[in-house]
């Protein structure tokens, strides 16, 4: 008895030592299960600044300004003061109307972009000043900028011009908030303009040709806009 006993133990350990290695095998050689949700696909930025700008574009609305005086690069210094006016109107997210006529306050910058040239103007449009006198914190991104209405590219007047102004229909801002950058060469007359949604800054205007970079009174920036500590804006 005692015998068989043995006998059925010995089988048994065996036994088990013959399939422990295929368990270890089994579990170790077992490809990882599938996720059962698919992982969201991450914003289109290397960088965290990059980021930053693409999650807070997707909320920017355009807008339309018109300067309210002309910028020249050889007369406004750092921190110079200036200011612009929306041209048509728009909503912010908590419901506070941004009305055609509002005031953008901007003032002139460093060039935190790097940008080569012989002659930048970089801009900051920090403020909005309200119909109601209220004044709420801004940030926007300059898309385009035009001639003031009755003037081409290069400065020259259009003769006979007839018609509304193009701020009503002609243009339409081409704002994408999947787009991180903009290079308009030759905007103006010798200057280009370069944004950048991780700069601190609107825009900066560069000019390779000539010792100075002019913005005339009454030229539009497109702009893609946000309001309210950077809480962004949505359009009317």
């Amino acid at each position: 008895m005692r015998c068989d006993i043995r006998s059925a133990m010995t089988v048994a350990a065996v036994a088990f030592a013959l399939a422990l290695p295929a368990a270890v095998f089994s579990q170790v050689g077992e490809s990882p299960s599938e996720p059962s949700q698919k992982p969201q696909t991450p914003p289109p930025a290397n960088t965290t600044a990059d980021s930053a700008a693409w999650q807070s574009a997707q909320n920017m609305v355009p807008a339309t300004v018109a300067l309210s005086r002309t910028l020249d690069a050889k007369k406004d210094q750092n921190g110079s003061q200036f200011d612009a006016r929306l041209t048509r109107s728009l909503h912010l997210k908590d419901g506070r109307e941004l009305g055609k006529g509002t005031t953008l306050v901007g003032t002139v910058a460093q060039d935190d972009m790097q940008v080569s040239g012989r002659s930048k103007l970089a801009v900051r449009f920090t403020e909005a000043k309200l119909n109601n006198g209220e004044t709420i914190p801004i940030r926007a991104t300059i898309i385009e900028v035009y001639p003031p209405v009755g003037f081409t590219a290069d400065g020259s007047p259009i003769p006979d011009e007839s018609g509304p102004g193009w701020d009503d229909d002609d243009h339409q801002n081409p704002w994408n908030p999947n787009q991180q950058h903009v290079d308009q060469i030759g905007a103006l007359k010798n200057v280009d303009l370069h944004s950048n949604l991780a700069s601190r800054n609107s825009g900066v205007f560069v000019s390779s040709k000539s010792d100075d970079v002019k913005l005339r009174q009454g030229s539009r920036l497109e702009l893609a806009i946000a309001g309210g500590n950077g809480q962004q804006a949505k359009n009317q």
